[in-house]
């Protein structure tokens, strides 16, 4: 007796969902014995390790303050500060945040917060025997964290604003490699896109970019080109609503830092083989198909999108190719430039190479792939305008 092709697939589907959950849950349960240890100090401090364009990394490869999110709900700051007018205010940002309410101004963030008091107090009050609110957050644990937080600010004898607090509050920038293209490109239009303009409600670059590629799209899909007909569905049952913002976020979000089409092609693929896992509607002959036919799509939208910002990146590839044509053989394998940072000396010196012992860099092309990821990176510590007056000299 035979099992069936169709049971197959599905069987080794399973088995490495299973082999997934599994490796998740060591994970998990190594940063939680490790949490164990260290919860009888006061005083608990992360060593950092400094990359060679000056960016800084935990050296804990789980328990960390830039970890998921299980692992930033385990921390808190050791010194409590009372959190004041100001700190009451963000702290409700921060748990609407969590909640998973990042499209709406902060004003409406708060408000939201306000309108769901009795939900925060029940979460901080009975996590698990409760109505459960904290769980329908986009970072749950965190969110978790916070009503605990916000909930005994409440209870304060002396008022909210004197509460002693030790809750990190989260702000993240948006986009921050294409932010900086379009600030030294002068791209309006990109600004808006990224949060570098003024705006009542924060604005989403990948929503903008998925736009411009729905609509090419579809005019591939009337002029009855199969693969775009497959992106878009049937519009029966699953088929439909295929390529969405998470498809795209990932080729978007390297692009600015050198990826390769290639790796754009892969990050594509492997986000619409999870996609299929839950409907089965694509064969992997198929998948491959549409990833390189959206990473194509991808590109020619960032592009139209972000035309300055895209113009700019081509000028640093460009001077780059000049500046290795230019020099003598032997210094053909590194860049070297400085950049203001934050640190005591007030500048660090960023050295880019392709290996330590690798001969000379072999072409202009590649020479050109080598300086704009690390130049962009090495300046994200930079405020964009700062790093727009250093390019415009």
């Amino acid at each position: 007796m035979y099992l069936s092709s169709r049971y197959q697939g599905q069987r080794d589907k399973d088995w490495r969902r299973i082999s997934e959950l599994r490796s998740s849950r060591v994970h998990y349960l190594q940063a939680l014995r490790q949490a164990r240890a260290l919860v009888q100090y006061s005083h608990v401090y992360f060593p950092n390790s400094l990359d060679f364009r000056g960016r800084m990394y935990p050296l804990p490869g789980r328990l960390n303050h830039t970890g998921s999110d299980p692992f930033r709900a385990l921390l808190e700051n050791a010194e409590a500060k009372p959190l004041g007018r100001t700190g009451v205010y963000w702290l409700k940002v921060h748990l609407a945040n969590k909640m998973g309410m990042t499209k709406l101004t902060f004003d409406e963030r708060a408000q939201y917060i306000d309108e769901h008091i009795s939900d925060v107090v029940n979460s901080a009050e009975a996590p698990l025997t409760g109505d459960r609110w904290w769980q329908e957050g986009a970072e749950p644990l965190q969110a978790l964290m916070a009503c605990k937080e916000f909930s005994d600010a409440l209870k304060c004898s002396q008022g909210p604003e004197n509460f002693m607090s030790r809750l990190p509050v989260a702000v993240d920038g948006s986009y921050n490699g294409l932010q900086h293209y379009s600030a030294i490109g002068r791209d309006e239009y990109g600004a808006k896109l990224v949060n570098l303009s003024p705006s009542e409600r924060p604005a989403d670059a990948y929503t903008g970019i998925l736009k411009e590629m729905m609509k090419s799209i579809e005019v591939d899909a009337k002029n009855n080109m199969q693969v775009a007909q497959r992106c878009i569905g049937t519009g029966r049952g699953q088929d439909k609503n295929h390529i969405k913002r998470k498809t795209i976020k990932r080729p978007i979000m390297t692009q600015v830092y050198g990826v390769t089409p290639y790796g754009m092609q892969e990050q594509i693929f492997q986000e619409l083989f999870r996609q299929n896992f839950q409907h089965g509607l694509w064969t992997r002959v198929d998948i491959k198909e549409m990833s390189a036919y959206l990473r194509e799509k991808v590109l020619e939208s960032l592009g139209v999108t972000f035309k300055e910002a895209q113009q700019c990146r081509k000028w640093i590839e460009d001077t780059t190719s000049l500046i290795y044509r230019c020099q003598p053989r032997h210094l053909r394998n590194a860049f070297c430039w400085t950049t203001p940072s934050a640190s005591s000396s007030g500048s660090l010196t960023v050295f880019a190479s392709s290996t330590a012992s690798s001969p000379p860099l072999v072409s202009p092309r590649l020479a050109a792939r080598l300086l704009p990821p690390p130049a962009v990176s090495s300046c994200l510590l930079l405020p964009p305008i700062l790093f727009l007056s250093l390019i415009h000299i």
